[in-house]
């Protein structure tokens, strides 16, 4: 039990090249009868395994267990999960608060969450976004989002420049106003 190395391999090599993760999760229960912790490999692992037999609510399921038994993985790695689990198409069942994700996975997020409610970008949309990216401090990311708005059918009005504006001067640079 004490070879981490070996039954994380044996772990992945069951969801990868067995296709067996109904195994997998039987050894790694079996192992944590016995004390092992589970890390972000077995997670990645078992989630990548379920995800790749279309299992996805099931996906969902196994990482909120894993969440709920203190084994959350590292910021990477739940960025990887959150993209795979993504790919079910059901935005809903991604949001939980131990998980931050990237920028890349809020934009798909979003575009999902959107989609089911029927919801277009518009201003209001926009406004929002760019008021958030400039409250995290990510003032690049909300003048790009700001520069594509018209691209989607969005205008800028009143409001979304003064957001922008005050996310500039509140981050002090002003000298790299675009």
């Amino acid at each position: 039990m004490n070879n981490r190395t070996y039954w994380t391999r044996k772990i992945h090599f069951l969801c990868t090249k067995d296709h067996n993760v109904d195994e997998a999760l039987r050894l790694l229960n079996h192992l944590r009868v016995y004390g092992y912790k589970p890390d972000s490999l077995n997670i990645s692992s078992i989630i990548h395994g379920l995800c790749n037999s279309r299992r996805f609510a099931e996906a969902h399921n196994q990482l909120l267990l894993f969440i709920a038994s203190d084994f959350v993985p590292d910021e990477r790695t739940r960025n990887v999960l959150i993209a795979r689990l993504l790919d079910s198409k059901t935005p809903l069942t991604t949001l939980h608060p131990e998980f931050v994700p990237s920028l890349i996975n809020y934009g798909r997020l979003i575009d999902q969450l959107c989609l089911v409610e029927g919801i277009f970008p518009n201003a209001v949309t926009c406004t929002t976004l760019i008021g958030g990216f400039c409250r995290i401090g990510e003032v690049g990311v909300a003048q790009k989002l700001f520069d594509e708005m018209t691209e989607c059918g969005a205008m800028p009005n009143s409001l979304t420049c003064s957001v922008l504006i005050c996310g500039i001067f509140r981050q002090r640079d002003i000298e790299n106003i675009r």
